[in-house]
């Protein structure tokens, strides 16, 4: 399918923009009027506009880290895991606010950051394992060049200066297998580097927000930190989940190899 069109894209980065300038707007009018930061600070606190322009800001900037790390990372989502993860929040977002309510005497600042940055790790996790399954379904682990590349005496076009000095510096008899050798070797898509790389990032955020959630209540007492604790336990086991999966699409792949070396 192919991928989510610009205009939405664009549209997103808009709002985040717009997003910020008015929020970086309110604050230069609460120090323009107050005169004293402690008086714009007590007026942005205490004013409902204030809350909302800058829970805004808050929101898109959450919009544009969840967009800048799958554009990172994944290039972009594909329409059908746009429309996924668009189906998945409606039901989990719900369930969760429905949780919250147990904790409802807590509710303040501090917990609507929790839960915003609870909600874009689910949809990064979501975004993940969407992405690994339709690459395992579609990509092997392993490339190889392509036949007419695997001449040693042939100069490609993606030769690199690396392989031009070597050619000049080298004599033909060790540069020859070696340059055999480089193009006989089996390559990783680039794509299935930064698929891992996010995975294992969200692992470490998922480790590091469950040690914070246990800390926090074995110092403070039963709280709302229990719920966020045990969605970030969640996330983590989806989080290796979605890597032990990959990596059985490593071993295949490593069979494959095996196969291609054994029986060229």
């Amino acid at each position: 399918p192919p991928p989510v069109p610009p205009r939405r894209s664009y549209a997103r980065v808009h709002y985040a923009k717009l997003s910020v300038i008015s929020a970086a707007l309110l604050c230069l009018y609460a120090l323009r009027t107050r005169g004293q930061a402690y008086l714009a600070l007590t007026y942005l606190t205490s004013s409902k506009l204030s809350y909302c322009v800058l829970g805004n800001a808050v929101v898109a900037s959450a919009v544009w880290t969840f967009r800048f790390a799958t554009d990172l990372f994944l290039g972009g989502l594909r329409q059908s895991e746009t429309e996924s993860i668009g189906e998945a929040i409606r039901w989990n977002v719900t369930e969760t606010c429905i949780a919250l309510t147990i904790f409802r005497s807590e509710v303040d600042v501090a917990m609507g950051g929790m839960f915003l940055t609870l909600v874009v790790g689910k949809c990064l996790h979501w975004a993940a394992e969407l992405r690994g399954s339709h690459l395992r379904m579609t990509e092997e682990a392993f490339y190889f060049r392509d036949d007419e590349a695997s001449d040693p005496d042939v100069a490609g076009d993606d030769e690199g200066i690396v392989w031009s000095a070597a050619r000049t510096l080298l004599p033909r008899s060790l540069f020859r297998p070696i340059r055999s050798a480089h193009l006989r070797c089996p390559r990783v898509p680039f794509a299935h580097v930064k698929l891992v790389a996010l995975i294992e990032l969200l692992l470490l955020f998922d480790a590091a927000a469950v040690s914070h959630c246990a800390l926090y209540l074995a110092e403070h007492g039963p709280s709302v930190h229990i719920l966020f604790g045990f969605e970030a336990a969640i996330l983590a086991v989806t989080a290796l989940s979605a890597l032990a999966s990959y990596e059985l699409h490593v071993v295949d792949g490593t069979v494959t190899v095996l196969h291609h070396f054994l029986d060229p």
